[in-house]
């Protein structure tokens, strides 16, 4: 059940990479 809109699935992935991306900073 995909209740979401691939607006708000790009908006998660970008928010995602950019936890992924402030992590590997703190690394």
């Amino acid at each position: 059940m995909d209740s979401f809109t691939d607006k708000e699935l790009s908006l998660m992935e970008s928010l995602a990479s950019g936890i992924n991306e402030a992590r590997n900073i703190e690394d």
